[in-house]
């Protein structure tokens, strides 16, 4: 009771300085929930609510994230805001009542503000065949002197998470980060998630193939030299194939090499098997996935990881300086394989 005392004193501590005074000029504030797409019921998806605030003027923010379709797995708060509001404890941040997400919180009012940055990741769970969406409501903003700022100010991006068509997805390109060894290059490899929605398949699978000897080639079961993960079995095709994942191992014992193939390119595709032929993934995800076709080196996945979730300091800086330093890459790489490691350890 006094944690859900602590958030409601904090909510109307915010409206209370929200009421002060008209709005502020000059503004350019977004409040932006971003997450993938499509998914499928029963899948796990990773929503994001990020403010931008270009002219780093907002001071705090409250409102609501309304979820249909999806019921709440889990709630991550930046470590960053807790500082902001001077607590460990993040239920005085945000409550969850029925799978909507209330928060109110304040931004750096001591320092220097970013211009963007996230402050929840959520996981949720699609319930719906229908897809799902989250909106943003009840929103006020107020900036660093506890003025009002106008809605009219104010852009908020809703999330709508289509149903995905028939066929084979890729869903994400990626590296392990499942414990504290995957810090070190040997241990590491390149993850691909995918998705077959049909039924009646025979064979699925990912194939593996390095980019820069595929050109602009088809990927295919009959590239030669490409490696396959696949299954035939039926049970293990009706358990995993709305959300199957599967690794390239790095495949050297000697952590320099290893950490030497961390940045090179590899490409990948899901395919089918059923009663017609041979399925291949078309749809597009980023940048690293375009037409079907992923085109990643784990390097790429840990500093992609590294920046969406402003991950700073200055060991890492010193290291991404020299990341291609030939001399030895194995220092560089290993800081920022810590870096992604471990912090997606402990946030999960």
């Amino acid at each position: 009771m006094k944690k859900l005392i602590a958030l409601v004193l904090t909510v109307a501590m915010l409206v209370t300085c929200f009421a002060f005074s008209a709005s502020a000029a000059d503004t350019a504030v977004e409040l932006a929930l971003e997450g993938p797409a499509a998914a499928a019921k029963d899948d796990t998806i990773t929503v994001k609510l990020r403010l931008n605030d270009t002219n780093r003027n907002v001071g705090g923010v409250q409102g609501t994230i309304d979820a249909t379709g999806a019921e709440v797995v889990s709630v991550t708060v930046n470590p960053d805001l807790k500082a902001y509001n001077d607590t460990t404890d993040v239920t005085t941040i945000y409550k969850t009542t029925d799978n909507d997400i209330t928060f109110a919180a304040v931004n750096e009012l001591k320092g220097e503000r970013y211009d963007t940055r996230i402050w929840f990741i959520i996981q949720y769970k699609v319930t719906s065949e229908d897809g799902a969406s989250f909106a943003l409501t009840g929103v006020k903003v107020a900036d660093t002197t506890a003025t009002k700022i106008a809605d009219t100010d104010v852009t908020l991006t809703n999330l709508t998470v289509a149903t995905p068509e028939t066929g084979a997805y890729l869903l994400g390109a990626g590296m392990l980060a499942e414990d504290k060894t995957n810090t070190e290059p040997v241990n590491q490899g390149y993850v691909i998630k995918g998705r077959v929605n049909v039924d009646e398949i025979t064979e699925l699978g990912v194939i593996y193939y390095p980019t820069q000897l595929l050109g602009s080639d088809a990927l295919t079961l009959e590239t030669d030299g490409a490696v396959i993960a696949s299954t035939n079995d039926a049970t293990t095709i009706a358990n995993i194939k709305n959300n199957f994942g599967a690794t390239l191992n790095v495949g050297y014992t000697d952590n320099e090499k290893a950490a030497k193939f961390l940045g090179i390119k590899v490409s990948a595709v899901v395919y089918y098997k059923d009663a017609t032929g041979t399925h291949y993934s078309k749809n597009t995800v980023d940048k690293y996935i375009q037409g079907g076709v992923a085109s990643k080196a784990i390097l790429n996945a840990a500093l992609d990881y590294i920046d969406t979730n402003e991950i700073v300091n200055d060991d890492l800086t010193a290291a991404r300086a020299k990341i291609n330093d030939t001399s030895d890459m194995y220092t560089p790489r290993k800081t920022v394989l810590t870096n992604a490691v471990n912090h997606a350890l402990n946030i999960q």
